[in-house]
């Protein structure tokens, strides 16, 4: 958010407030915060709403939404296991935490033309598929970026500016559900921007770390 709020078209690029010495790790770190900030934000407007369009599109019983939830939860958690090494052999963590964003957006998209039960399982699964895979590599990645002094900092930006994004995320999915007339679908499309916008940011201002710097 603040990486957005410094690089706002018309406004002057006051330098972001320094979390580690070197200008481009910093502008890395701050880029990663705002990305995690977005990511959340936008999988909040959908998930505090999806029990409930679940049961009124679909009829999903509270234990077949529970055992989709906790059959999700492993996908995520299994995902994990291998995407930090496959970011290590590929030698680019940003391409591999892209790969999971471009997946967690596409299930915003799946979720609002979901047609059938099928569909709407697919979607929740590509989104805990697509967190898993980015997961691991945005930790190393920040832990690449960050001196041994400066972890604390640069992990305690990145997990507040998540948790921010949760309370964001949730309050704009009650607006946009008041906006829209109680529209689930128009809500899901509507969070697919900030996860597009993330993917733009990653892509544009994270770069690999100065390695001399960051030890």
């Amino acid at each position: 958010m603040s990486y957005l709020y410094h690089r706002l078209p018309g406004m002057a690029r006051t330098p972001l407030p320094i979390v580690v010495q070197n200008p481009v790790d910093n502008m890395s770190v701050w880029a990663l915060a705002t990305c995690g900030f977005l990511w959340t934000s936008s999988t909040c407007m959908v998930f505090s709403l999806l029990p409930v369009f679940l049961q009124t599109e679909f009829g999903f019983s509270n234990t077949r939404i529970g055992a989709m939830e906790g059959f999700a939860l492993f996908v995520s958690n299994f995902s994990r296991v291998f995407s930090g090494v496959f970011s290590d052999v590929l030698k680019s963590r940003v391409k591999v935490i892209a790969a999971g964003s471009v997946m967690t957006a596409a299930m915003k998209l799946t979720l609002a033309s979901a047609v059938s039960v099928q569909w709407v399982v697919a979607g929740k699964l590509l989104d805990r598929f697509g967190k898993g895979i980015r997961a691991a590599p945005t930790d190393a990645l920040i832990a690449d970026l960050s001196p041994r002094p400066k972890r604390s900092s640069t992990y305690g930006l990145h997990q507040s500016m998540t948790t921010l994004g949760g309370v964001i995320g949730s309050l704009m999915a009650m607006m946009m559900m008041k906006m829209t007339h109680n529209n689930f679908r128009a809500t899901f499309t509507l969070a697919a921007v900030p996860s597009i916008v993330a993917i733009y940011i990653l892509i544009k201002a994270v770069r690999k770390p100065n390695r001399k710097m960051s030890k």
